[in-house]
């Protein structure tokens, strides 16, 4: 059996309900939600993912569900701001770019 992401936490190859509880409540977190609602939908989730009902979410499991349930992917990716990232990310190789050519020019004119 393959392991779930980082959702994992004791590595065991499953997400227990509490797992997803802490997941929810840092994600709830982040966007400024009341994690106290985090175990009850926590609890929600799990129980709709949870097909045999065994209390672990393997990794088939977590998949089926996150590909059955637009909202449940949103809410994972609730945390993640991937415009700011993108923006970030075409900052840092112009800072980059800009550094290159700087220290160039300065090689260049040391080296005459």
């Amino acid at each position: 059996t393959r392991k779930p992401a980082s959702n994992d936490l004791d590595a065991p190859g499953t997400i227990e309900r509490k797992e997803m509880e802490e997941v929810l409540e840092a994600l709830y977190k982040i966007e400024g939600i009341n994690a106290e609602s985090a175990e009850d939908k926590a609890n929600k989730i799990f129980y709709k993912l949870d097909r045999n009902q065994d209390g672990e979410l393997d990794v088939d499991e977590f998949c089926r569900g996150c590909l059955e349930d637009s909202n449940l992917v949103k809410l994972l990716n609730s945390g993640i701001d991937h415009e700011k990232m993108e923006d970030d990310l075409a900052r840092q190789e112009a800072e980059k770019e800009m550094l290159q050519k700087r220290y160039q020019i300065q090689y260049e004119e040391f080296d005459m």
